[in-house]
């Protein structure tokens, strides 16, 4: 039953955002390195400075009639199929929920990046962000567990998510590298979370000066339920 639900939600996504936001330039390079070079998604995504969700679904689109010419030209991207799926599926929900559910917007990779075409998983304004606090009954708990101090809300604009597997150190290092703003709130979302794992906040690597800890947080996904 779950499987039917999800493939149905990403039917529905895919017909909803068919398009992505780059230019016809770059979407002609991109299609050009699918049909005449043997890199793969991510070397694909590193060479046009484009995220590899966006490249695989231009792949998916370039072999639309053919999946088996798609499994042919990339035979070693389940895992990133599965992966992209999954935060696919993340982002319509979320879209959906903020939506219906709290008339407001949550926008979906958006691209705010100087000079490139990455970005984050998810974006909210920071006066939804005290909006979904004050309805949540678990706000007090979430403050306490997070160490989120109130006061830093005044001095940002958005609060960014970015939804992973990964949060080993190293990952969160890379992420926060590439996202952190001072204007910003970042949570990374660990939606495989370690069964044996105590709590649901991991630490940010402080070894790195550069890293904002204030405004930057690991947690399960499970926190804001």
């Amino acid at each position: 039953m779950a499987i039917h639900i999800y493939h149905d939600k990403m039917s529905i996504f895919h017909k909803k955002f068919n398009k992505a936001h780059i230019s016809e330039n770059v979407r002609e390079q991109i299609y050009y390195d699918i049909e005449n070079t043997s890199l793969n998604i991510r070397e694909i995504a590193r060479k046009n400075n484009i995220s590899h969700s966006t490249i695989w679904f231009l792949a998916l689109k370039f072999f639309e009639n053919n999946r088996k010419a798609y499994k042919n030209r990339f035979p070693n991207e389940d895992y990133l199929d599965i992966g992209n799926e999954t935060h696919n599926c993340i982002n319509f929900l979320l879209t959906d929920f903020f939506n219906k559910v709290l008339n407001e917007k949550y926008y979906s990779e958006p691209k705010y990046l100087r000079d490139s075409n990455k970005g984050p998983d998810g974006l909210i304004i920071k006066e939804v962000f005290h909006k979904v606090l004050s309805i949540n009954s678990n706000r007090d708990k979430i403050i306490n567990e997070t160490g989120l101090d109130l006061r830093i809300l005044t001095d940002i604009n958005a609060v960014i998510f970015d939804f992973t597997n990964d949060v080993s150190k190293e990952n969160i290092k890379n992420k926060i590298s590439k996202y952190q703003n001072e204007k910003l709130l970042f949570f990374i979302v660990g939606i495989r979370w370690h069964k044996l794992w105590d709590t649901r906040i991991k630490d940010i690597p402080c070894n790195n000066e550069s890293i904002l800890r204030k405004n930057s947080f690991v947690i399960c996904y499970e926190l804001f339920e």
